[in-house]
């Protein structure tokens, strides 16, 4: 089901939680959802919840008088982060808990409203929510079950900053500047992070001091690759531009041979316009054929390599990548990668939650031996993932976390596969 497909238990787990705060447009963190037969349990829970900090909104005191049930309950799950649904004999039997119970499924589906049910005495699940993981604290006194509820509240956070946040990309186009001189010369290219990028970064919680930014330009605009990509990006006009200028000193070669020897009178001046008509035609061929001609070594070399047009700029990017490795020496733990996909001829800033990653490729290897297959003896498995997602963001294959893919595991924001199915995807 697709719940369990990310069920709470594959979450990091932590000692103590710092309760999250309310976003601005939200006044509980709960609105919790019962049978008037639990109503004791839900004052005992409320009280030790909000203690902790955690606000709840409940029927009995937070509903407004002179609403209606079915706006109260509207207006009260709006300004709520989180449902919660005592689960009980007689939750099934309450015409307004159906209500409640489908409005949120509603929201759960529009806008990813999460549900936390809690079975606090054995019953029958109704049918609705059989596809949500719950709590399970029959058997757990009710001064305990605050614990379990704060435990999934925060770790439903944690998963849902993951979705958010995990693969979102900051991307930096290289910016065009005039040659020199001006009028003879290709545009040239650049990366420029000026103020407006650095703008968008911090808007987009990249961490990145004015030292690594000025590094980051300093690495990308010194290679090769960059340096060279007005030739690249112009590869068919280049190329053509030099195969005419070689027929042209051809045929200037030619005739100048062909004068010499003949000599010319005034009965040759006729032969030498009609040599001469013949020039300009082979001429405007020689431009279509070079044309022609380049176009067609552009398309073979665009097929013959996987990410770039030609195979000298695919090895100038590695060069790129092997510079800028070490900037993502700590990606694990600054939550960040930086790329060059030079496909689109921009630098790739991609915020990235190793924990979830790393905790769920862990727990694999234990179960799977083929993916211990590079471990070496007395490493820890700790060690050996670390390394393995280490090597795998500081390599070329780390573009393949810009390629959207239908495949997925751990959901990223752009679409693409996670960490742990592409580490696994290389072991196999």
């Amino acid at each position: 089901m697709a719940e369990n497909a990310f069920a709470i238990q594959d979450l990091p787990t932590e000692k103590e939680y710092v309760i999250p705060d309310l976003p601005v447009n939200k006044d509980y963190h709960f609105f919790i959802s019962y049978h008037n037969s639990d109503t004791a349990t839900v004052h005992t829970l409320v009280e030790i919840l909000e203690r902790k900090g955690v606000k709840c909104c409940y029927y009995e005191r937070d509903f407004i008088p002179g609403s209606t049930l079915f706006e109260n309950i509207r207006e009260k799950m709006s300004n709520s982060v989180h449902m919660l649904i005592i689960l009980s004999e007689g939750l099934a039997t309450n015409p307004y808990i159906k209500h409640e119970i489908t409005e949120a499924l509603h929201r759960r589906i529009n806008d990813g409203y999460p549900i936390i049910p809690i079975m606090v005495e054995p019953c029958t699940v109704p049918a609705d929510l059989k596809n949500i993981r719950y709590i399970d604290a029959k058997d757990v006194d009710v001064s305990e079950m605050p614990s379990l509820i704060i435990d999934a509240m925060v770790k439903n956070k944690i998963k849902a900053d993951y979705q958010r946040t995990t693969g979102s990309e900051v991307s930096i186009a290289l910016t065009r500047y005039a040659g020199f001189p001006r009028f003879l010369s290709l545009s040239r290219y650049k990366l420029d992070i000026n103020e407006n990028v650095r703008r968008n970064l911090r808007y987009s919680q990249f961490d990145l001091t004015n030292h690594e930014l000025k590094e980051i330009e300093d690495i990308v605009n010194s290679s090769y690759l960059v340096q060279y990509w007005h030739i690249f990006s112009h590869f068919v006009l280049v190329a053509s531009l030099l195969l005419f200028i070689v027929f042209m000193l051809s045929i200037c070669v030619y005739l100048t041979v062909m004068i010499t020897i003949t000599g010319l009178t005034e009965d040759d001046s006729k032969s030498t316009l009609t040599a001469l008509h013949v020039s300009i035609s082979v001429v405007i061929l020689a431009i279509f054929v070079s044309y022609c001609f380049c176009w067609n070594i552009n398309n073979k070399m665009s097929i013959t390599s996987k990410y770039s047009k030609l195979a000298a700029q695919y090895k100038l990017w590695q060069q790129l990548v092997h510079a800028l490795s070490p900037l993502n020496q700590e990606a694990r733990e600054k939550g960040r990668i930086i790329l060059f996909n030079f496909t689109s001829a921009e630098l790739k800033l991609i915020r990235y939650d190793f924990g979830i990653c790393q905790a769920q490729f862990l727990k694999r290897c234990e179960q799977q031996d083929r993916l211990r297959a590079w471990m070496r003896n007395g490493q820890s498995l700790k060690d050996y993932t670390d390394l393995l997602f280490d090597n795998f963001v500081k390599s070329e294959r780390c573009i393949r976390l810009t390629e959207p893919s239908a495949t997925t595991r751990h959901t990223l924001s752009n679409g693409a596969k996670c960490l742990c199915l592409l580490i696994e995807e290389d072991l196999s």
